[in-house]
This record gives C-alpha cells, sequence and structure tokens, in this order.
C-alpha cells in the first residue's frame, strides 16, 4: 500500500511539473504610444517578457517595457475608442482579469468607452 502511494504521489507531482513548465506569461507596454505586446504559454519568464516586449514592437512601441509577469493565469488588454487609454489585467481567472482590465482602462470614468481587446488563460483558467 504504500509503495502505491508513493508511485501515485511521483505521477502527481509528475504531471504538476509538466504542467507549469511551459506556462509563464507576460505583457509589455510602451507608455507613450499606449501599444501593447503579449506572450503566453512560455518556457521561461525571460522568455514571456522578451516575446512581449518583441510582440510590443511589432505593434509599433517604441520603448516597450514588461508590466507584468507570472507563471499560469489570465492576461486581457482592454482599450478607449479613442486609444488614449489601456487597462491590462493579469488574475487567476478570466472573468477577474477582465473585470481589472477594464477598470483600468475607465480609470474613474475619464474614458467610458473600454471594451476588452484580447484576453487568453492558459492552464486552468476559466
Amino acid at each position: 500500500m504504500k509503495r502505491v502511494l508513493g508511485v501515485a504521489i511521483l505521477l502527481c507531482a509528475s504531471a504538476i511539473g509538466v504542467q507549469a513548465a511551459d506556462d509563464w506569461n507576460a505583457m509589455a507596454l510602451d507608455d507613450d504610444t499606449l501599444n501593447v505586446g503579449m506572450a503566453s504559454d512560455q518556457a521561461s519568464q525571460q522568455q514571456a517578457e522578451d516575446t512581449a516586449k518583441q510582440q510590443c514592437m511589432s505593434a509599433g512601441g517604441k520603448s516597450c517595457s514588461t508590466v507584468f509577469a507570472r507563471e499560469g493565469g489570465c492576461l486581457a488588454i482592454s482599450r478607449d475608442e479613442a486609444g488614449l487609454s489601456v487597462g491590462i489585467g493579469m488574475e487567476d481567472t478570466i472573468q477577474d482579469t477582465v473585470v481589472e482590465a477594464l477598470n483600468q482602462c475607465i480609470n474613474d470614468g475619464k474614458h467610458p468607452s473600454c471594451t476588452v481587446h484580447t484576453n487568453y488563460c492558459g492552464g486552468t483558467g476559466n
């Protein structure tokens, strides 16, 4: 019985390790142009940050820097119609992530026309 339990624990630990191996997410932002880049399901934090910065630069950013990086979870970007405000969310569930992104973009009612531009959940975010 102890041997079966030990094997079960090792199998669970292995499955958890495999699931988290390629689960780094990041967002980069250019504060001047409000261009955003997003990376998901990357093998390392550095790879996620580099990919997000490259995506931001490809979108027209000139000075992109990482604003969020974490293992797992969800990402969301919201923008207002005029392109004057952007909100970025990174939480455990898509609902919390979208709310965070919209609240940042709306900025106490200054930009009420914000809508979610992009969202993504890796792993078990729902």
